[in-house]
């Protein structure tokens, strides 16, 4: 592990405009002219992915993640009466407030399996497949449901945890590098509105299409980037919240740390404010950080020290 004179700059908060960036997205500035210089006249990797014969589902480009649910919910006939169901790979209370802020357009959402619930939303949390059980009762319960794959895109190519959902949410920014763009699976082909363009749509196609073919190499990078910071962060008595089975690939490294509420707030904006995307995973004594597969080992070590200069600043 490389050591820091992170001393020099742990106290400092520096402007927005001059902070690093660590980001939980692999995207980079940089990227930006990088993708727009892309031009593939075919798309050989995109269609063989996305081959409804292979898959089973039609496919919608989309903005977002989230315009994709806004797109499903959109579709059931919701009233303000009823309730989508959501579950997720943890059963933590932590759900992502973009999602629930979407759902609230609508209805109401709940995390008790109830009997009148009129859709579930299965979230595959940070790359961990949610419990397949679960998603069989909902199907035999007669419950639509929508798979969320926003931080677990490898994961719905895996043979043993194929998606059994009416909708499939894919949000590319979580695993690619790109800045926008999202992929809403059906069962039935659907009619959806979306805010893109016929050239912003091609754009996200053309860039899927020439990171797939890398999809092994991501999964390989973001394993060895996890287990790294598993062996460094256990020096702070840190230890992993997920394992990851063979056919799941880490978004983020979520961990366990002893800090009550109060000091993981401030952890939270200790990180921020020296550029690294974070949260707390509400609920429990937990928090996660980037672990993209273009996270250098050096920036993991600035990271790791930056929490460490945290914690023995508040003990």
């Amino acid at each position: 592990m490389n050591k820091w004179n992170i001393t020099a700059i742990s106290d400092i908060e520096p402007d927005v405009y001059l902070r690093p960036s660590f980001r939980i997205s692999p995207f980079r500035s940089e990227d930006l002219v990088i993708n727009l210089k892309k031009n593939d006249e075919e798309l050989f990797y995109w269609d063989r992915f996305f081959d409804f014969e292979r898959i089973g589902y039609y496919s919608n480009v989309m903005a977002s993640g989230r315009e994709c649910i806004d797109a499903v919910l959109s579709m059931l006939n919701l009233s303000r009466e009823d309730k989508i169901y959501i579950a997720t790979s943890s059963g933590n209370s932590y759900i992502s407030g973009c999602v629930t802020k979407t759902i609230e357009k609508y209805c109401s959402w709940t995390r008790v399996r109830e009997k009148n619930i009129k859709a579930a939303l299965v979230i595959h949390e940070f790359g961990k497949f949610c419990d397949n059980d679960e998603i069989e009762a909902l199907k035999n319960d007669g419950v639509k449901i929508i798979e969320d794959y926003a931080h677990a895109f490898p994961v719905f190519f895996q043979n043993d945890t194929r998606a059994k959902g009416d909708y499939v949410v894919f949000s590319f920014p979580k695993f690619f590098q790109i800045h926008f763009g999202g992929l809403l699976l059906s069962k039935n082909e659907v009619n959806v509105q979306t805010k893109l363009k016929k050239e912003s749509v091609n754009f996200i196609k053309v860039c899927i299409n020439s990171f797939l073919p890398d999809l092994e190499q991501i999964i390989n990078s973001r394993k060895a980037r996890y287990d790294y910071y598993s062996k460094e962060l256990s020096r702070l008595r840190c230890k992993p919240y997920f394992h990851y089975d063979k056919c799941e690939c880490p978004s983020v490294y979520l961990f366990y740390i002893d800090l009550n509420e109060y000091l993981l707030e401030k952890l939270k904006s200790f990180l921020q404010i020296r550029g690294v995307e974070c949260s707390v995973f509400y609920g429990e004594k937990a928090f996660f950080i980037p672990c993209n597969q273009r996270l250098c080992f050096s920036e993991i070590d600035m990271i790791i020290q930056l929490i460490e200069s945290y914690i023995k600043g508040v003990k």
